[in-house]
């Protein structure tokens, strides 16, 4: 039984990881799309940045 957990705990930490991981990513690819001279609504369209995230300035 504790193994199991344990084994759920590691899987949903790599899932959290991963799932930072791209919207990192994705932040990176709209700053940028920004400096490239892209609006911000179009650069958060083209990283697919959600509209939940709140870019870092």
């Amino acid at each position: 039984m504790a193994e199991r957990l344990e084994k759920m705990g590691i899987e949903k930490g790599i899932e959290i990881g991963r799932s930072e991981g791209e919207i990192k990513g994705k932040m990176l690819v709209y700053k940028n799309l920004c400096k490239e001279g892209f609006d911000e609504k179009e650069a958060r369209r083209l990283a697919e940045l959600p509209e939940n995230i709140i870019p870092e300035q």
